[in-house]
């Protein structure tokens, strides 16, 4: 099923459900450096490499600002 867009659809819902229904301030995900395809689906989404974390894990974060911003909510 790779390749149909359902990783980016599922992860904008999640933001949606984070912002709209949670109330959450911020959005992480943690990527292995080496998931290039979720490092992709992460950028569709608008998170941007925050830092690493002790184990070398990427963070990737999107605020509920920028996440409006780009047309959420």
């Amino acid at each position: 099923m790779w390749g149909l867009g359902l990783a980016t659809e599922a992860g904008a819902a999640v933001l949606e459900f984070a912002f709209t229904h949670v109330g959450a301030d911020e959005v992480i995900s943690l990527i292995h450096p080496g998931n290039a395809a979720s490092i992709r689906v992460a950028g569709k989404l608008g998170l941007t490499d925050a830092h690493r974390t002790f184990r070398g894990d990427a963070v990737y974060a999107i605020a509920r600002q920028t996440w409006v911003a780009r047309g959420g909510g």
